[in-house]
């Protein structure tokens, strides 16, 4: 059927009536004649019946699309039936606003503007929803945000709890530091004192002597007169077999004593009391005599902070001769520094560690004591003192490239995991290659800082 037809077989009894409306009113049409006749031409009442059914049409559109757009689940669906609401009642609006113009208090002019106000009221009502979402949608993201901040402002506090709980426990675990280095400072004073109470080795009296035998060199057990014992290696007994480069032959006696001196320097109480003394009219070194048994032959614990002690004397006095028979272990497990001699070469040099220490001890880093104690050494004073012992210039001046070595890489007198099953001579020989190579990694200010102490020796 074609569209003409459909809208006079629809529309036809709709135009009689609007004929017969218009005939009886009294107004004159808008859309009559020039001559002011009331009759529509027949081109104005074909638009006005075709405007009056195309606004019912947009109607009826616009009410379907408002039902899908009720319906709809997703925001692109919505969207899509209003647009199509919105569309149905604008053209119904302007089908509406035709009729009324051209047929002015016609029925069909009511009729039409009906479907237009059908229209705009579904297109306000799906418009409101769409505002109510909006709006629920933006009270939504600000209930979102309000929680996600206090999640946030929650989150920080608890790190801020955090934060203030481990800065507590550092907190306390730095003053136990402080009083266990109290309380160990406490106690070698202690020791100290009790040393100081017995008899001077320089001069107490030699009840008998006889010798231990082993060794290149002679040694002497002394019996002293309080009771006590002690070591004496005389000068004359040094054979000059075995002579170490850097070493000059009759001068261990005074490393002897020079190491002892470096180790109360150093705050640390691994080596027996040493110093120097003429027995029998032969200079030597005496030391007080340790019970033990040398580290080879120890099955017990051996006190870890004892070994570092030992470890950090080796290093600074450059002493590689700390075999397995040179370190002493006593009852109470603590290991003693004996046989000093070979310290403070002429040549660059690197302690040597006992193998049964460099396994036991390996990654297990340093203890905070011996922080402290490499933190606190002081080169001039250590110096003047290997001065005082008439140590040649040039191994002074090794033991300082050593310490400053070491300031600046405490953590380099650590065993490190490595070693533990490396093979024996890589273990023994580790800190020898560090201290030989330390004076390599120094700089300008370094050398600086060593040159004035050396000058101010001479």
């Amino acid at each position: 059927m074609s569209t003409h037809a459909h809208y006079k077989e629809e529309f036809g009894p709709r135009k009689q009536k609007l004929k017969k409306t218009l005939q009886k009113s009294s107004q004159t049409p808008k859309s009559a004649g020039t001559d002011g006749s009331a009759k529509l031409s027949k081109k104005n009442e074909n638009d006005v019946n075709y405007r009056a059914a195309r606004a019912e049409h947009f109607a009826k559109e616009a009410r379907a699309a408002h039902e899908k757009h009720a319906a709809a689940k997703t925001p692109a669906e919505k969207a899509e039936h209003l647009a199509t609401i919105a569309h149905a009642e604008q053209r119904a609006g302007v089908h509406s606003r035709f009729v009324t113009k051209h047929a002015p208090g016609s029925e069909l002019a009511d009729q039409a503007t009906k479907h237009h106000h059908v229209a705009k009221s579904m297109h306000e009502s799906a418009r409101g929803e769409k505002q109510r979402n909006e709006e629920a949608e933006k009270k939504q993201e600000k209930i979102e945000a309000k929680k996600t901040e206090e999640k946030k402002d929650k989150e920080t506090k608890s790190a801020a709890d955090e934060l203030k709980k481990a800065k507590e426990l550092h907190e306390k675990a730095a003053a136990e530091h402080q009083e266990a280095k109290k309380t160990y400072e406490k106690t070698q004073e202690t020791k100290n004192q009790s040393t100081d109470t017995k008899s001077d080795l320089t001069s107490v009296q030699i009840h008998k002597t006889q010798s231990l035998g082993g060794g290149t060199n002679e040694v002497k057990l002394v019996h002293l007169a309080d009771g006590s014992k002690a070591v004496f290696k005389p000068t004359s007994g040094e054979s000059g077999v075995n002579e170490s480069p850097g070493i000059p032959w009759k001068t261990e006696y005074r490393r002897e004593a020079a190491s002892y001196s470096l180790a109360k320097d150093l705050g640390i109480d691994t080596v027996p009391e040493t110093t120097t003394r003429k027995i029998k009219g032969s200079d030597g070194s005496i030391q007080r005599w340790v019970d033990g048994t040398i580290v080879k032959d120890h099955n017990g614990p051996i006190d870890r902070h004892s070994v570092e002690q030992i470890r950090l004397l080796d290093f600074v006095s450059g002493n590689d001769d700390r075999h397995s028979g040179n370190m002493i272990i006593s009852a109470d497990g603590k290991a003693h520094a004996i046989d000093n001699g070979r310290s403070f070469r002429t040549v660059p040099s690197g302690p040597q560690m006992p193998i049964k220490t460099v396994g036991q001890f390996a990654g297990m880093g340093l203890t905070p004591q011996i922080h402290d104690r490499i933190k606190s050494m002081d080169p001039a004073k250590i110096a003047q003192t290997l001065n005082s012992h008439k140590i040649e210039h040039e191994a002074i001046e090794h033991t300082l490239n050593r310490i400053m070595f070491l300031k600046k890489n405490p953590d380099a007198l650590a065993i490190p995991e490595s070693l533990k099953d490396a093979p024996k001579l890589l273990q023994a020989d580790h800190l020898v290659r560090i201290g030989e190579n330390a004076h390599k990694s120094l700089d300008d200010d370094d050398k600086k800082t060593i040159s004035k102490i050396m000058s101010g020796l001479r």
